[in-house]
């Protein structure tokens, strides 16, 4: 008796839209995502399909049991967009520990981006090696402007927690265990073991 109870739950057509995604992403996109130099380790669980793009000779690898949400049924906020990873220029490395989790995530990568193990990645944050566009109006306005854009690595730690809709801006890092408040806006680098929030983000306090 269980046993049917547990096929008839499985098969319910609310609940085929995420057997599809689950097996158009273990049949078709992973192997599209390894032949771009993607490198996936075990058991990651992806709620929703997010866009995953890789440079020429750039590097992206997602580590064992992460968790990627880019759909808005599966996570309590929601999400703004799928989860974004790319790489923008030749060499460029995004490296994301185990035991991760994210949701509606966008990371850029200029330089390079190396998140720690089990970090938690709140919705819809952003978190970008570089500033896109050149400093100088002059240059703004030119095929040149992407090419002049300032970047800077990002190294976040060990068991980070970053609250929703935060920004990690180029040439951050942070420490391990540090928490960002929702919303906050990081232009500098913070040690272990703080929590911070604002815009510009500042310690609010230390947890030991």
């Amino acid at each position: 008796m269980f046993f049917k109870k547990f096929i008839k739950s499985i098969f319910k057509i609310r609940k085929w839209p995420l057997y599809f995604t689950i097996l158009y992403i273990k049949f078709i996109k992973i192997n599209i995502w390894k032949s771009k130099n993607i490198k996936l380790k075990s058991n990651i669980s992806f709620l929703g399909i997010p866009l995953i793009q890789n440079f020429i000779n750039a590097t992206i690898s997602i580590g064992e049991n992460c968790l990627l949400c880019s759909d808005s049924k599966y996570t309590a906020l929601g999400v703004s967009h799928k989860i974004i990873i790319r790489t923008l220029n030749q060499n460029a490395e995004i490296i994301i520990g185990d035991n991760v989790r994210m949701s509606g995530t966008c990371i850029c990568a200029a330089k390079s981006i190396i998140i720690g193990k089990r970090c938690v990645i709140g919705s819809d944050v952003i978190i970008a090696d570089t500033n896109f566009h050149s400093l100088e109006s002059t240059v703004r306005s030119t095929i040149n402007d992407p090419i002049e854009a300032k970047n800077a690595p990002i190294k976040i730690g060990n068991d980070v927690f970053i609250g929703t809709k935060s920004i990690i801006l180029s040439g951050v890092s942070l420490g391990n265990r540090v928490i960002v408040g929702a919303g906050s806006v990081v232009t500098k680098s913070f040690s272990d073991d703080v929590i911070i929030a604002g815009n510009p983000a500042k310690i609010i306090r230390n947890l030991v």
